[in-house]
């Protein structure tokens, strides 16, 4: 188990038992919120730290999040064969 989440656990525990004293439920409610805070901050900080390092995290992210490149335009240019040309005047002689 994480530190932090020890810790949370600790207060909340803490907190079931002092259900009388409002003050020191204050304090505890206070400590639960900085606890959460840092439990956040680990989560963020892991996940950015995981995007920079693991190629295969950011390939789980990007098909998580349906992320697709861009995809490089293809030119097709025509190229012109003697069999084409020949089938070509073919056409234009039926026609005149």
């Amino acid at each position: 188990m994480d530190m932090t989440r020890i810790k949370r656990q600790l207060a909340v525990f803490i907190q079931g038992l002092a259900t009388n004293h409002f003050g020191l439920l204050s304090i505890i409610n206070d400590i639960i919120s900085i606890l959460l805070i840092f439990v956040t901050l680990n989560a963020t900080t892991h996940f950015i730290i995981c995007i920079g390092i693991s190629k295969q995290y950011r390939n789980a992210v990007r098909e998580l999040l349906e992320y697709e490149k861009p995809a490089k335009a293809v030119t097709i240019t025509a190229k012109s064969s003697v069999a084409s040309i020949a089938i070509t005047k073919q056409l234009d002689v039926r026609r005149s």
